[in-house]
């Protein structure tokens, strides 16, 4: 092997040595970006749960409300059957009907305040779901082009004997019609992180 040619590789294997260094760094950032991401959807998991459990809770007072309400309408009914004397009973009743109504009316805004909230989360998990995926995709781009670099070094790194055919010495490519396709992924790629 000329010097020319030792040289040329040595500039090669340097140059694929910073390559990695920096796909490693931007691997590290993209795995931190993408474990605070899990963290923050964890978050909005556990605050979805939380209001989805009010939601629940609102909306099972609320029908206990209307039942009430259903069982003082009944009494109503039946009290102004009765006699005169029964009109004070009427209009006490009277009035709770509308404390339970302003009650009623109450609750249900909660309630839609709390679906409206329950919606703006979902819709934040969402997005954040979609970054998460951003962030894999990009991984996996990262994890392929660390995967062919190491390959190009080994193949680089071999005597030109033992190159396979088609191999050229200047950026440890092969060119088309060669054996070996440059283009395939040198691993199979596990969606295991």
């Amino acid at each position: 092997m000329s010097r020319a040619e030792i040289e040329t590789l040595t500039t090669e294997i340097s140059r694929i040595r910073d390559a990695l260094s920096r796909s490693e760094t931007e691997k590290a950032n993209v795995q931190r970006e993408n474990n605070t991401q899990r963290l923050d959807n964890d978050q909005l998991r556990a605050q979805l749960d939380d209001f989805e459990v009010e939601l629940e809770q609102i909306k099972e007072q609320l029908e206990d409300e209307r039942e009430n309400t259903r069982n003082i309408n009944e009494i109503l009914t039946i009290t102004r059957q009765k006699e005169q004397k029964a009109l004070s009973e009427v209009q006490e009743r009277t009035t709770e009907v509308i404390a339970l109504r302003d009650r009623i009316t109450s609750a249900e805004e909660r309630a839609d305040i709390a679906q409206r909230e329950v919606e703006k989360v979902r819709e934040r998990l969402a997005e954040t779901e979609r970054e998460a995926n951003r962030l894999s995709r990009s991984l996996s781009a990262e994890r392929f082009e660390k995967e062919r670099a190491l390959s190009e070094l080994r193949l680089s790194s071999l005597p030109t004997g033992y190159r396979p055919s088609g191999y050229s010495s200047l950026g440890g490519a092969y060119y088309p019609g060669t054996s070996i396709n440059r283009d395939r992924m040198p691993y199979q790629e596990r969606d295991d992180y």
